[in-house]
């Protein structure tokens, strides 16, 4: 068997092969890095209005206003009743550039609306959103850290929008301590834990309610105020947290009647949703009455 072209073959595909290797790292190396700017798509929650007089509303407590920048470059700006579910939509076409976010023709409004009492306690904000968008066509906008946004119109209008978190995702499976409370006057009230009387929170993923039937899932939280130990399901959607069916022991011990567990119970009571934020390990629950809930993961 005579196996010299074999030999002399061998050293070629060598010299093909590194130079195949030669060739695929250069092209790598020489490949445009991916582009990390901030973007605008996505979802962004109003958090405050200033209006042209310098005055800021906040946006409600018991609503969500977002505004939706999709693909197609259009937007969407919807208002989210807790109780009542959505409620106005508009929409228009945009531009952007440069910093300049322009409206391109006119505001699509919507087809829906709220129930009464949404609609009246939602008008004052509709009223200013929908006026801002519609009396100017050109907009400068800051979001340079790529997590909070500002619009602003010629009037001297400033919308504040923060990007849509992953609150849902990161509020799972860990042990949140109470570490403070605000009351309705804004005083801040001690917390004393001890064992037997503590002040704890705890979320967790959706999981299975039975294991003869795996698509049924929901949310649930559990915790103990003071000495009773609650329990029920939530739904996080965008900055709003709200606790359905909470059911808790009610026991009658010494430190029930403290101000802490009062405040915690309202809270937790609340006919409505929390403004829930999350800062590393500090998660605060605000009430529309402005009782604030500080819990810590310790």
């Amino acid at each position: 068997m005579n196996i010299a072209p074999m030999v002399c073959v061998l050293p070629l595909l060598l010299t093909i092969i590194s130079c195949s290797s030669n060739n695929a790292t250069q092209e790598l190396t020489l490949s445009e890095p991916e582009d990390t700017a901030p973007s605008l798509a996505g979802k962004w929650h109003i958090t405050s209005f200033t209006g042209r007089d310098g005055s800021i509303e906040n946006i409600s407590a018991r609503a969500e206003w977002a505004l939706s920048f999709n693909v197609d470059n259009s937007i969407q700006m919807q208002s989210i009743w807790v109780e009542h579910g959505p409620c106005d939509g508009y929409s228009f076409e945009y531009t952007f550039n440069d910093n300049t976010l322009t409206r391109l023709g006119d505001i699509n409004s919507p087809d829906g609306g709220c129930t009464a009492s949404a609609s009246i306690e939602l008008f004052d904000e509709e009223r200013l959103l929908n006026q801002m968008f519609r009396e100017s066509k050109t907009f400068t906008t800051d979001f340079s850290n790529g997590e909070s946004l500002s619009i602003s119109s010629g009037f001297n209008e400033v919308l504040h929008l923060k990007k849509e978190p992953f609150i849902a995702e990161n509020i799972i499976d860990r042990l949140w301590t109470l570490d403070s409370v605000i009351d309705e006057s804004g005083t801040i009230v001690d917390v004393y834990q001890e064992p037997g009387f503590e002040f704890t929170l705890q979320f967790s993923a959706a999981v299975p309610t039975s294991a003869y039937n795996p698509m049924r899932r929901f949310t649930e939280v559990v915790g103990i105020n003071v000495c009773n130990h609650f329990g029920g399901g939530y739904a996080i959607r965008g900055f709003l947290l709200g606790f359905t069916q909470l059911a808790h022991d009610d026991q009658d011990c010494e430190r029930a009647l403290e101000p802490v567990p009062r405040l915690v119970n309202q809270v937790l009571q609340h006919n409505g949703s929390l403004l829930v934020d999350l800062s590393g390990d500090t998660l605060t629950l605000e009430s529309s009455t402005d009782i604030l809930l500080v819990y810590k993961e310790l």
